[in-house]
């Protein structure tokens, strides 16, 4: 008898090892593929494994037999998600309905509720799109139409492991970005609530104090469910200083979400990325509503994800921010996901930020900055705790600023915040599609837009 049940989020269907392109390019391990399934009603193990079964015999052929495994099953309203404001019973305006069509299937779908089954694909190379369209096609016989597909690439984290000479403490970036000028002024981002996703947050140098939120914090990835830095080089922490540290960031007065979705090695799962944006939006409706939310993403892939670039525009619909790292792979063609789902044309409240050097004096563009229409502005990307460099550590900052701007105005949409960035960016000097509007002057925004 065939059971049915009411879809909501995604399927993530990886058709085999896809990593995406390291800002490090280094060797990783082989990882098996990997299938999420994402749906409102609960289900058990024993019914996951009933599917899976299912889903075997219609892939037709002895290679595909007994390589579907249920790894993990995870509920969106269980453990860390407890309390999830965004279940179909108690659904938060203006959450929205969405179509994803990354297979050609065009369905509508609920985001950041239900539960999410981790299925591993054990087929030791790449399916072909023949067998693609089986898979798809087997899940969805068993599933009903209520499906999205999509491919759960391996980000990194976009700090890139590239040494810079000049160690951050000797550069002048909160004076060249106008942070200096706004903390003067009081303008300190309080009531703001940024989300570090990334590697954990561990504060060192004690430079977030009580703003430190790490028993709110969770870790998707990595030894434990703590949000602490599991990075060498502290990749996280950085990050979290530079958007909101007490003599090193530009939003002093905002408190940090710690939310841990990377490794270690810098290996950022598109499905824990997934987790850990949705588990910010929930903690947050929790506090005082999404709209105080900042999210920074200072990761990415080539691999495009429909499901994460809806989330992220619901995120943005809900009122929330959201700044992410153009990349570390120079003046390339290949686009980088997340910050490829910024547009191009006009601000929607996802900033895609690009990295600056400065050479005698003068700030210049990085060449290991990713290029592409979307990158929407550029900052010094410079890490304060080494000599790391990279658009992660740029994004810290465009991140500061927005919490900035949020702490002047709750009722300014993120487009309107991005627009204020925009406008009071330093003009491009070099071209639009390494540096965006130009150099991040958060001072300027703040005039502009009061």
């Amino acid at each position: 008898m065939q059971v049915r049940y009411v879809w909501l989020l995604l399927v993530l269907l990886c058709l085999s090892f896809a990593t995406a392109q390291s800002s490090r390019n280094q060797e990783r391990e082989p990882r098996s593929s990997q299938t999420l399934i994402t749906l409102s009603a609960p289900l058990s193990q024993t019914q996951f494994n009933e599917l899976l079964e299912r889903a075997q015999v219609l892939l037709r052929g002895a290679e595909f037999a007994n390589k579907l495994t249920l790894e993990t099953l995870v509920s969106f309203q269980e453990g860390p998600f407890e309390g999830n404001p965004f279940r179909t019973d108690k659904a938060v305006e203006p959450m929205l309905l969405r179509s994803a069509s990354t297979t050609g299937v065009s369905n509508t779908v609920a985001l950041c509720s239900g539960v999410m089954g981790v299925i591993s694909t054990s087929v030791d190379r790449p399916l072909t799109a023949k067998e693609l369209a089986q898979l798809s096609a087997a899940l969805e016989e068993i599933l009903g139409p209520d499906v999205a597909y999509g491919v759960d690439g391996q980000n990194d984290h976009d700090g890139g492991g590239l040494s810079q000479t000049t160690p951050a403490t000797d550069v002048p970036y909160l004076e060249a970005i106008g942070a200096l000028k706004t903390r003067e002024q009081g303008f300190v981002g309080k009531g703001s609530l940024i989300a570090v996703i990334d590697t954990g947050v561990t504060d060192v140098n004690s430079e977030l104090g009580g703003r430190l939120l790490s028993a709110d914090g969770y870790g998707f990835a990595g030894p434990d469910t703590s949000a602490d830095d599991i990075s060498p080089k502290q990749h996280g922490t950085s990050i979290a200083y530079l958007a909101a540290g007490d003599s090193s960031g530009v939003a002093p007065g905002a408190e940090v979400l710690p939310v841990r979705v990377c490794d270690k090695d810098g290996s950022c799962w598109l499905s824990n990325v997934i987790q850990g944006v949705c588990y910010a939006l929930i903690k947050a409706e929790q506090r005082d509503g999404a709209k105080q939310l900042i999210m920074n993403l200072s990761l990415g892939g080539d691999t495009p994800s429909a499901v994460l670039a809806d989330i992220l525009k619901d995120a943005n619909a809900l009122g929330a921010s959201v700044a992410a790292a153009a990349g570390n792979n120079g003046p390339t063609f290949t686009p980088h996901y997340p910050a490829a789902y910024s547009s191009s044309v006009a601000p929607d409240g996802l900033v895609t930020t690009g990295s600056l050097v400065t050479v005698d004096k003068n700030w210049l563009p990085s060449n290991t900055s990713t290029s592409g229409t979307y990158v929407d502005i550029a900052a010094p990307g410079y890490s304060v705790l080494n000599d790391d460099f990279g658009t992660s550590y740029a994004t810290g900052l465009v991140t500061g600023s927005l919490a900035v701007l949020r702490g002047q105005s709750t009722t300014s949409t993120p487009a309107t915040l991005e627009s204020c960035l925009w406008q009071g960016a330093t003009p491009p000097f070099t071209p639009s599609d390494v540096v965006g509007e130009g150099l991040l002057n958060v001072a300027n925004a703040v005039s502009v837009c009061q």
